[in-house]
């Protein structure tokens, strides 16, 4: 039986090609590591004026233009904003993104790439400034900033300040929070990262409030949950770590926490560090932090 309680021997193919892309991924690494990818985004170029003011000749001459360069991907070593990707592995693209395949059908350049392995690489012709470069980009995994799963190994993170539990999200923690439906019934700010968000730094996560345990450093806090965590005390946050080691290192008076939806909590610093003994014995909860921090 659906989901819709109404379909009844619903199935669901796998194409050939990600059967026989996982099972050489294996044979290969031991483990699956997942799809090539290139690290770049791109825009069709079908309009012959726009082909024309970028230095083409609209009559010859097709394309993608690379509209961003993942600043995490070997991508950023080679290509630039700007550049204008003509071929790849031999294989004109055309201005509405496609390559010729089999039977003169014509299908999405990317395949090119996703067909192939993490830390293979393609050959492309791209044109620059006035220029036609032959180069090599190595490909590398999708850097998600939201993983949709984690390493068998992977001990789960927390830090919990005065109360405040933080986690990083990632689909296994919303899947534990709101079900194999999570995508209808988390909040909007959290899908939009895990749709959306890619990383532009290493090892970047999104930090979130996951939930508040009762004491007197949180009153007024207790219906905030699952809200991202965007600053401590000023400073950016760059992952769980990063902000474990703001907490510890923190010789101010008071905790501010910036959230999303121009949310502030402020726990007082002594008084939070103070607490946190009873908090964890109340909750039975061994440590005030994950052993990786």
């Amino acid at each position: 039986m659906g989901k819709d309680g109404e379909t009844e021997n619903l199935g669901y193919l796998i194409p050939a090609e990600v059967v026989h892309h996982f099972i050489e991924d294996y044979e290969r690494n031991g483990k699956y590591t997942g799809f090539g990818d290139g690290g770049f985004a791109y825009s069709k170029l079908e309009n012959k004026h726009m082909r024309r003011a970028l230095g083409l000749d609209p009559s010859t001459m097709t394309g993608v233009l690379i509209k961003k360069v993942d600043k995490t991907a070997p991508a950023s070593k080679v290509l630039e904003k700007g550049d204008i990707l003509l071929e790849i592995d031999g294989l004109e693209i055309a201005s509405d993104a496609t390559i010729l395949f089999r039977n003169g059908e014509r299908i999405p350049f990317h395949w090119q790439i996703t067909a192939k392995f993490v830390d293979d690489s393609c050959q492309l012709k791209v044109f620059r400034k006035g220029k036609i470069l032959d180069l090599t980009l190595p490909l590398t995994e999708l850097r998600l900033l939201v993983p949709t799963h984690l390493p068998q190994d992977a001990v789960p993170e927390y830090l919990i300040v005065g109360g405040l539990v933080f986690v990083p999200l990632s689909e296994p923690m919303m899947k534990s929070d709101y079900g194999d439906e999570f995508d209808v019934k988390a909040p909007v700010r959290l899908m939009d990262r895990w749709l959306h968000g890619l990383q532009e730094e290493v090892d970047q996560q999104v930090v979130v409030l996951s939930h508040v345990l009762a004491n007197e450093c949180t009153i007024g806090y207790a219906s905030l949950s699952n809200i991202i965590v965007r600053q401590f005390n000023g400073q950016d946050i760059l992952n769980i770590k990063h902000l474990s080691q703001m907490v510890d290192t923190c010789k101010e008076e008071f905790f501010r926490f910036d959230l999303d939806h121009d949310e502030v909590l402020i726990l007082e610093a002594k008084a939070a560090r103070a607490a946190l003994p009873s908090i964890l014995k109340t909750n039975m909860i061994p440590s005030a932090k994950s052993a990786n921090l």
